[in-house]
């Protein structure tokens, strides 16, 4: 079940929120101004949220390096030449903020 409640309600029941959360297994949406800004979930919920994450970050590397060796194969690219591709989208990533 998931709850919604305003930032100031949170303030003001925190323990019992925070109760239900973990022994009622509910999810609580915090709001702003009517907005919802975050979420409150369990700690075991959100290992498993982290486990999925790591997952699928790793497929998604998997098949960048699948299709730039499939390119580099396909255009008889030099091993180095590609490596040096490959080291410069690792850097583009890094340096635009995402998780290459």
């Amino acid at each position: 079940m998931t709850t919604t409640v305003s930032a100031g309600e949170m303030r003001n029941r925190i323990g019992d929120i925070l109760a239900r959360i973990r022994y009622a297994d509910e999810h609580t949406v915090i709001q702003r101004r009517g907005k919802p800004v975050a979420a409150v979930i369990g700690i075991e919920e959100y290992r498993l949220f982290l486990e999925m994450r790591a997952k699928q970050r790793l497929k998604e590397r998997h098949k960048r390096f699948a299709r730039l060796r499939e390119a580099a194969t396909c255009c008889d690219m030099p091993e180095e030449e590609a490596l040096a591709l490959a080291q410069q989208v690792v850097n583009s990533i890094r340096h635009s903020g995402a998780t290459p």
